[in-house]
């Protein structure tokens, strides 16, 4: 808890301010400030820069009043925050992403909670470079997604998507009382802006 993680940043792979991977039980990620303090060019297809990432079949875990974005831990600089650029990616279906909060594969009989956060200031330039505020997938318990802020994401890349929270698959996925806005695709090219986007789920 009240962690500064500025930085984290492979251009080459996936990288994570916060990760918690398998075999991991009811942890509480609270009150961290997650930035990228400069620019961050990917040079390889698929790469996906997450702010959180929860990737576990336990549960009950609780993510809280973490702030994911900007360009500084004082919240005065937004210039730069989590910005990827490329120029390498040929293949426009293989997308590089944002995710400011990642869930995978959560699953257990212990409600999950994402709940005030704030996440901003993420945006893309790259060829191919979808942007998340919040993505879960594949939950088989419930998560509660609630009173979390979420603004001014956008992608300037093609046939990208922008979504201030993306819910791909799952069972019981609660999402209510977030405030979401600024929600922008500026690509030339089929660009998608979802304020919230659900493919099949059970909420």
């Amino acid at each position: 808890s009240n962690n500064s993680i500025q930085d984290y940043f492979n251009p080459a792979t996936d990288s994570s301010g916060i990760s918690v991977l398998s075999n991991n039980d009811t942890w509480s990620i609270t009150g961290n400030r997650l930035f990228q303090s400069s620019t961050k060019t990917l040079t390889a297809n698929s790469a996906i820069i997450h702010g959180i990432r929860v990737v576990t079949t336990a549960g009950g875990h609780t993510i809280n009043g973490n702030i994911i974005g900007y360009a500084n831990a004082n919240k005065t600089a937004t210039g730069a925050a989590c910005t990827i650029q490329t120029n390498t990616i040929a293949n426009i279906s293989t997308q590089s992403k944002i995710d400011g909060i990642f869930l995978q594969s959560v699953g257990s009989s212990t409600t999950f909670n994402t709940n005030g956060n704030i996440i901003t200031n993420l945006s893309s330039t790259a060829t191919a470079g979808d942007v998340t505020g919040i993505y879960t997938d594949g939950s088989t318990s419930a998560i509660d997604i609630f009173s979390n802020t979420i603004n001014n994401l956008s992608s300037a890349g093609m046939n990208t998507v922008v979504s201030g929270a993306t819910i791909a698959s799952g069972l019981a996925v609660n999402l209510y009382s977030n405030t979401i806005s600024a929600i922008t695709g500026t690509g030339t090219t089929a660009p998608i802006a979802n304020g919230i986007a659900i493919g099949g789920s059970t909420g």
